[in-house]
């Protein structure tokens, strides 16, 4: 491994790290250390609870209709500090409301928060846990047995990348395949794997974050929470002046219309600046176009550190999956992320499949029809002008190190590409670029766009688990030991 040094932005010590992999060339790797991070690990407690009982209270003195607030709401069964992140492993103990991960579409039992991701968003996750504590304490002027206890928000137990790990089995495991996400929750992802699953392959899932953060994203959060904050004071003072030339109670269309005064004023003090992203006339397509490639590789490889972090846990702490192949299968923006994290886990990764995929992520944000991934470089949405953005991408291709456009040349694992022909959300156009860039690959190309791909995946599962078990034909142990 080497290691280099670059100052960005935010004034943050980076470590680019390079590292082997199943790659003719080595990519490398963005990192820093959050500090922060070490205090969340080391103070993360065995259980969390909403509320626990005073000191001095005994749990019988406390009224059984509310009893059940004083109930465990997660566990968590292990913590480690790796050089990249913070991994939480953990079990909920008392089910969510439906629809809650209507658009994840697992409950997590594992967690990744990434150093990079805490070094732009550990303030405003920090902010956002004092403010649900805040909502919460108002709950105890009725319950003066109870105080607040720590709960998942104030662990920050839903940051960084949730992931699911399946329990113990003592079924025999062929092998593990890591399956990263598509941004939506849907169901034919688990049915395309569906004859894998059922043939002994154990399915880790992981949530993939998708999101390009400019590197002002820290200096924007910022400033959004001083509006809120000024937004709170200005009305605040509205109201109670209000109140006081009333005496009484504000009515609701008065409120309202204060509201609107108060985030007005907060707006004209407190200017949100522009991200780093949008283009304006007269600016380098060379420094743009590199700035870009390294925001992406940030968020490239957080998925990458999140899917090394989750086979390193179950290599070291549960024998029924220590040690067996790994085969990646990424959906959508998970297919856009699994090439980096082939190359973080290296020859861990005997095979890829590759659903809706593409490279060049760049021009995928700027053509998709579905979203910008955060990438964005006007602010009404419009396109840049063709010599612009041909200059852009031209940089972009040549600095970016995760994206798989840059990695696909030296890939030499077994990859099955599932691609629609007319696939507009990931444009065919990039995906074909993917192809082209790839050596060995098999394709299999489906008459569709991108949602409609998602459909027919069921139709095809047969076709899947007969080419993972032709690449993979034994699912022996890394170790040596031979599979089932």
């Amino acid at each position: 491994m080497r290691l280099k040094r670059v100052r960005t932005s935010l004034g943050l010590l980076v470590l680019v790290t390079t590292m082997r992999g199943a790659w003719a060339s080595e990519p490398s790797w963005p990192s820093v250390h959050a500090r922060g991070l070490d205090d969340l690990g080391a103070n993360s407690p065995r259980a969390l609870y909403a509320f626990v009982p005073r000191p001095g209270v005994d749990a019988a003195e406390i009224p059984e209709e509310i009893r059940g607030a004083l109930t465990p709401l997660y566990e968590i069964g292990h913590v480690e500090r790796t050089s990249t992140g913070l991994l939480r492993v953990f079990e909920r103990l008392k089910p969510r409301d439906e629809g809650v991960f209507a658009m994840r579409g697992f409950e997590p039992n594992a967690s990744f928060v990434a150093d990079t991701w805490w070094a732009v968003f550990g303030d405003r996750s920090i902010e956002m846990a004092r403010a649900m504590r805040d909502i919460r304490e108002t709950w105890l002027d009725a319950n003066p047995r109870l105080e607040l206890g720590t709960n998942e928000d104030d662990a920050h137990l839903d940051a960084g990348i949730q992931m699911w790990i399946p329990p113990p089995s003592e079924a025999p495991c062929r092998g593990i395949v890591l399956r990263m996400e598509a941004l939506t929750a849907n169901d034919y992802e688990a049915k395309a794997l569906e004859d894998l699953a059922e043939s002994g392959w154990a399915v880790i899932r992981l949530d993939t974050r998708a999101r390009i953060d400019p590197p002002n994203r820290r200096e924007i959060l910022s400033q959004e929470s001083r509006r809120q904050r000024r937004h709170s004071e200005i009305l605040r003072g509205l109201v109670e002046a209000a109140r006081a030339e009333r005496g009484g109670d504000v009515p609701d269309e008065l409120f309202n219309a204060l509201y609107e005064q108060a985030l007005g004023a907060a707006v004209e003090e407190t200017p949100i600046p522009d991200s780093d992203f949008l283009w304006h006339v007269g600016d380098d397509a060379g420094a743009k176009g590199e700035m870009i490639a390294r925001a992406v590789d940030v968020t490239l490889s957080q998925n990458a550190y999140a899917a090394e972090a989750a086979i390193d846990y179950v290599d070291a702490h549960r024998p029924d999956l220590a040690g067996r192949p790994v085969v990646i299968a990424g959906f959508s923006a998970g297919a856009l992320a699994a090439p980096a994290a082939a190359a973080r886990l290296g020859d861990r990764v005997k095979a890829m499949i590759l659903v809706g995929g593409g490279a060049d992520l760049l021009t995928i944000a700027s053509t998709s029809n579905l979203t910008t991934g955060g990438l964005d470089l006007t602010p009404d949405g419009s396109r840049l002008a063709p010599e612009a953005m041909a200059a852009l991408v031209e940089s972009y291709r040549v600095h970016v190190q995760l994206d798989p456009y840059a990695l696909a040349p030296g890939m030499t694992v077994p990859t099955l590409l599932i691609l629609g022909m007319f696939d507009s959300s990931v444009p065919v156009a990039t995906a074909n670029i993917l192809a082209d860039r790839l050596e060995g690959e098999q394709r299999i190309d489906l008459p569709v766009d991108h949602k409609p791909l998602f459909l027919m995946l069921p139709l095809i599962k047969g076709r899947i688990a007969e080419w993972v078990r032709a690449a993979v034909p034994d699912g022996a142990r890394e170790d040596g030991d031979g599979g089932p």
